[in-house]
């Protein structure tokens, strides 16, 4: 197969993980093919190369991390999404459900809040948490 990626022994990615990784990271299928869809973003075979080493990670793997955080959060920590840090420094107008599709996935109540991460991009290296 044609991969871009190889896994290391110490990895210890086998059997069925194996399987994934071939069909994720094969240069020879189609780039755009959706492979994850979530409320909030998509993610194409493409994207998901992005997280090969050397390479910056688009925003919709940043957004998924969140959506998995979020979802496994007592949301007493907000992992927000990178169109919040978009919202936060005004770029342009945000619609109105894009706000309460937040605030409903990604927040919890103000006054149990411990932790809020939101990922950044400075100096064209994306950091997620």
């Amino acid at each position: 197969m044609s991969l871009t990626f190889f896994p290391t022994k110490d990895m210890k990615i086998v059997g069925l993980d194996l399987c994934a990784a071939a069909y994720i990271f094969n240069t020879k299928l189609d780039q755009d093919k959706l492979l994850v869809r979530s409320p909030h973003c998509t993610i194409t075979r493409g994207s998901l190369r992005t997280l090969q080493s050397r390479k910056s990670v688009v925003n919709d793997m940043l957004i998924l991390l969140a959506c998995m955080l979020a979802g496994n959060s007592t949301r007493i920590h907000w992992f927000l999404p990178t169109t919040f840090s978009q919202i936060a420094t005004g770029r342009g107008p945000i619609p109105h459900a894009t706000l309460k599709a937040i605030r409903e996935d990604f927040m919890g109540k103000a006054n149990r809040v411990c932790k809020i991460y939101c990922p950044i991009w400075c100096m064209d290296i994306s950091f997620c948490l």
